[in-house]
Order: structure tokens, then sequence, then C-alpha cells
């Protein structure tokens, strides 16, 4: 951001020289004083006027470099002075952006910071409804088990009831063996 100091002045409070250019801010009256004679300076700055310090407190607004060149009637140290001015108002200037930028920086890590804290929330959040939906889905799991378990029982009953009945019929045929087997035995005895 140019300093407010360094920017133009509206047209209206242009500084007019003799040859017939305009300045518009004090950048352009340095540059102007450097190519000036003592002569024409002398037109503008002298013992009964300074044209320069009423142009840059009335209409520039600086204060602090108008104060500094109202007594100068040197040329070369206004000059001096001028340029010491502008140094260091582009020196704030320099320090003013790095300032802003730095505080775009730091607004822009601490969004950075409330982003993520938000995103691993959202992340947890997700987590938990992930884990509520697997619950749901085990007790659906669990409940179509059931259902389908109701069922099951008849089966296994039948199941149980179809050993029960072979077992029945493979004791009944080892029982009419062993029935068999004594009446063999009894019939061998009688012959005996």
């Amino acid at each position: 951001m140019v300093h407010k100091f360094l920017m133009n002045v509206p047209e209206e409070k242009a500084l007019l020289l003799r040859d017939g250019s305009r300045v518009l801010n004090i950048e352009e009256l340095r540059n102007e004083l450097k190519y000036m004679s003592e002569e024409v300076f002398k037109e503008y700055v002298n013992e009964s006027k300074n044209k320069f310090y009423d142009w840059i407190k009335d209409c520039v607004g600086d204060e602090k470099l108008a104060e500094k060149i109202k007594d100068v009637k040197n040329k070369k140290r206004m000059l001096d002075i001028i340029n010491s001015r502008i140094i260091y108002l582009r020196l704030k200037e320099e320090e003013e952006k790095k300032k802003s930028e730095e505080e775009i920086i730091k607004n822009e890590e601490e969004r950075i910071r409330e982003l993520e804290e938000n995103l691993r929330k959202l992340e947890e959040e997700l987590e938990a409804e992930k884990r509520e939906l697997e619950k749901e889905e085990e007790s659906i799991s669990d409940w179509s088990s059931e259902r389908e378990g109701a069922n099951k029982p008849k089966d296994e009953f039948k199941d149980v009831k179809e050993e029960r009945i072979r077992e029945e019929k493979e004791r009944e045929e080892k029982g009419e063996k062993i029935k068999e087997g004594k009446e063999e035995e009894g019939r061998e005895e009688e012959k005996r």
C-alpha cells in the first residue's frame, strides 16, 4: 500500500512550476529539484516565501516534512531532506506491507487450523456414525438370524426325532441279532 504522503494529490492541488510542469507528489518534486537551477529555485524559496513548504503542508499534508524544510533556503539541503523523507516513507510502506502480509499469513494459518479442527470433528462424527450403522446392521443381522432361527428348531427337532428313530431301529436290529444269537446258542446247547 502506497503511503498517503507519497500518493498523488488531486489535479487541482498540483504544484505548477514556471516551465509549465505539474508536480503531483513529493517524488516528482524531488525529481524537479534535482534538475532545477539555483535561480529558478530562488523564485520558489527565498526570504519572503517557501512555495514548497506551503504545497507540502497544505496539499500533500505531510506536516513533518513541511516543518523540516520550512526555513531551508538551500536547494541541495532541501533536496536531501525531501529524499530522506521519501526513503523513510518507502521503508514505512514496506514495513506496513510486511505487517499486512504477516497478518494475512497469520489469519490464513488460523483459518487452516480451524478447518483442520472442523475436519477432525467431522471425521470423528463420521466414525461415530459408522460405528452406529455397524451396530444397527449387527442388530438387524441378529434379528434376521433369530427370525430364521425361529423356524430352525422345528427342523432341528425333526432331525433329532429322525436320529432317535434311527437309533431305535439300530437297537432293535441289534436286539434281534442278540436275540437271534441267543436263540442259536440255545439250540446248539440243546443239540449237545
